[in-house]
């Protein structure tokens, strides 16, 4: 998972979100994107997010989590991760990937015991990579749409689906798996891990002439790439552009005025 995160991570910016204005301080106007008609209810919430959570308590606290060791740091996300393999091994036999669920399991096995409680990763370094899944992936394979796009306090950008996943993954497995306060743990851990790779990537979001959009396409487009394990099938000039008919005629109107 930390692969393809770090390859992201100039564009997912999963909890990073920024103010919702141009470099000028000229209020945006909404862009009517169909797929985010709570638009006028998330961007506050994306401000928020940025200004008040990021700035003065998340953004301080990853700092102070990157001056621990680097092996610590492995050591505890390695950790985290290996907690998350049991909701990994469903959601690979949910969407028929018996392979994978095969590595996931050994993966579990093998980090639990000779990874001491997965401090170490001792499967990865012997071939068996992580088969990351969840259940909003799931639902993706099943056919379910994303369907409006939802910035959440605290969490971050996300979709009806894929916070739909979040709750049934949380309510099936960690809380019935972990008391609360290590589910926590666990959380924290790797929410800081996140941020401090995000770290080197904060000028892009910065330099956004809107970066509520470019949180959202990055988010959209992080979601896809996990969606279909990094083979994104191309778009269509359709999906892409819309209706090229329609967009035809609307520049001919506007060439005759």
């Amino acid at each position: 998972m930390r692969t393809w995160l770090k390859l992201l991570a100039g564009c997912s910016m999963l909890l990073l979100v920024g103010c919702s204005s141009t470099p000028n301080n000229e209020p945006l106007v909404s862009s009517n994107d169909p797929n985010d008609p709570l638009e006028q209810f998330n961007r506050p919430i994306f401000e928020f997010n940025w200004k008040v959570l990021d700035a003065n308590i998340l953004k301080p606290a990853a700092k102070g989590y990157q001056k621990l060791p680097e092996p610590m740091r492995d050591g505890l996300i390695n950790a985290a991760e290996n907690l998350d393999e049991p909701v990994n091994l469903v959601n690979n036999v949910l969407q028929f990937k018996l392979k994978d669920a095969s590595v996931t399991t050994g993966r579990f096995l093998i980090n639990s015991t000779v990874g001491l409680l997965g401090l170490f990763d001792v499967a990865g370094e012997i071939g068996l990579k992580q088969q990351d899944e969840d259940f909003a992936q799931t639902l993706g394979v099943w056919g379910a749409d994303q369907g409006a796009y939802l910035m959440i306090p605290v969490r971050g950008p996300s979709t009806v689906k894929d916070f739909t996943g979040d709750v049934v993954d949380a309510a099936a497995f960690s809380f019935n798996m972990l008391k609360f306060p290590q589910t926590l743990l666990k959380l924290t851990i790797k929410t800081l891990d996140t941020r401090v790779e995000l770290m080197g990537q904060e000028q892009l979001l910065n330099d956004a002439i809107d970066p509520y959009s470019f949180t959202k396409e990055a988010y959209l487009q992080r979601q896809e790439f996990k969606l279909h394990d990094g083979n994104v099938p191309p778009k269509s000039v359709e999906e892409e552009y819309g209706d090229i008919d329609a967009l035809l005629e609307d520049g001919d109107e506007e060439l005759e005025e």
